[in-house]
């Protein structure tokens, strides 16, 4: 696995894109904005669609989720792609050593995200679920509240969420790209 420098040389991570959906479109402004972060190679299954994201934020479209993972100076692999997909490539990367930042739900199945993890641990490299939950100012700042005893021992918790379905997003609604309520929108306030 590769070295990085002290976070003074500010060193610049080269990722790999796998999916170019808005989400992935959104990321994408975000990183490549900071100057630390590289698109060096991207993969969808449209090839239109991925030539126009390459364009867009850097990076060349490759025809193969393999090819695009072992493009030459990719650092890492984020996946954002329907949940369904997630487990075949983030796979495919761990196997040659590359690290991973997956979308969440990491996968569809448990099975699936255990065997994961442990391929992970077996060649050292890293592997991450990428949830926005964890890096929320406000959710952090209740953690330290939470880990400082400030409300006492939480013996229960009841969180609700809603969120619109039908017009919201295709993927989220349809079973055959493991959408749902439990795997896309509600892992929300599950993680509280």
């Amino acid at each position: 696995m590769k070295e990085y420098a002290a976070e003074e040389d500010n060193p610049v991570f080269h990722w790999c894109f796998i999916g170019t959906g808005k989400l992935a479109g959104i990321v994408a402004e975000q990183i490549c904005a900071t100057g630390r972060h590289d698109i060096v190679s991207v993969y969808t299954r449209n090839a239109e669609k991925g030539q126009a994201f390459a364009e867009r934020f850097g990076g060349r479209a490759y025809e193969s989720a393999e090819e695009a993972i072992l493009a030459e100076g990719v650092d890492g692999v984020y996946i954002v792609t329907p949940h369904n997909a997630h487990y075949d490539y983030a796979y495919q990367a761990l196997q040659h050593g590359i690290p991973v930042l997956c979308e969440k739900a990491m996968t569809s199945r448990a099975e699936e995200t255990e065997a994961l993890f442990a391929l992970a641990k077996e060649k050292n490299v890293y592997l991450a679920e990428a949830m926005w939950t964890w890096f929320s100012p406000i959710a952090n700042q209740v953690k330290a509240w939470l880990d400082e005893g400030r409300f006492g021992t939480i013996k229960s918790v009841h969180g609700d969420m809603c969120v619109p379905g039908a017009g919201y997003a295709p993927r989220v609604t349809d079973p055959n790209t493991a959408g749902g309520a439990l795997l896309d929108i509600g892992v929300y306030p599950i993680t509280y």
